[in-house]
This record gives C-alpha cells, structure tokens and sequence, in this order.
C-alpha cells in the first residue's frame, strides 16, 4: 500500500531496522478514501487519502506522543482509539465492535476536532474494517516504560492502587 512507503520513504531510518504494522485500516465513501494506522519502530501513523494515491493527511508521531485508549476490558462492546495531534487539531481513530452480535463485524472512524469543537466525523464503510487492533501500540508503549492503570485509565511509569 502506497500509504506504508510513504511513511518508510519519509523515515528511512525507522523502516532500515523494522518494518510497519498495520493496526487498523477502513474505508470511507464507497472505498473512495482509505484510513489506516500502523506502527514502524517506536513511531506511529496515520494516513488518510485516497484508496489508490498519495495521502491527504499522514501524521507520524513518536509513540509515546500519540494518546491511547485501550479497552476497558468490560462490558458488550469492545473499542479503542488512538488520538494524534498536529497542532491544535486531533485526528483519533476508533473502531468497536458488539461482542454480542454473531456477525462479528467491526465498526469504525475518525473524529476530526479543534478543542471541542468536531470538524469531520467519519464512519467507515460497513464490512471496511480490516485490522482493529491498536495492541501493537499498547505493547510498543508498555516497552517504552509507560503502563495502563485500568483502574485509574491513565498511562503512567507505574500504577498504584
């Protein structure tokens, strides 16, 4: 996909030693536009374009940087997010799907804001989620120090309580 060489062309460094790992990828508008997020080394990624071009948007951010929202754990739907920022504008990424629903089939989207304020809310495609699973990151994230203190549902060096 041109979205991961993208990201190894413009770090080459990161891509010598290890290569990307999709953690999410969906459609919007009838396959038209494609979103994926992806690790490479200790940097995570976000692409947003065209299904067969160059993105429109691809942010690449340390992956300490990036702000994770693992799942809880419990309850009937399973979902996480990812958030990039790039200056005052986040771009977070979600997926979910219902653990009681037979079909197993996942939703997703982006959610682009300004403080408060949503500037895009994007759903994707139905049957377009391939890859819903941010655990990469979670682990990448965990191997740089940082842990998930579910009881406080915060990243920090260690959890009490």
């Amino acid at each position: 996909m041109r979205i991961l060489l993208a990201a190894v062309l413009l770090f080459p460094m990161a891509a010598k030693a290890d290569t990307a790992e999709s953690m999410f990828t969906c459609t919007f508008r009838g396959g038209d536009k494609v979103v994926q997020v992806y690790t490479v080394g200790e940097l995570a990624g976000y692409a947003y374009g065209p299904q067969h071009g160059n993105p429109e948007m691809s942010l690449v951010q340390h992956a300490l940087d990036v702000n994770l929202q693992p799942w809880t754990g419990i309850g009937r739907y399973e979902s996480e997010s990812v958030t990039f920022l790039n200056v005052d504008t986040s771009y977070t990424v979600w997926w979910s799907i219902d653990k009681m629903d037979m079909s197993g089939v996942a939703e997703g989207g982006i959610t682009v804001a300004q403080g408060d304020n949503v500037l895009a809310d994007l759903t994707c495609d139905k049957g377009s989620v391939l890859t819903n699973t941010f655990y990469p990151l979670m682990n990448l994230r965990e191997d740089l120090g940082l842990l998930w203190c579910i009881t406080s549902q915060t990243w920090a060096a260690n959890c009490k309580g």
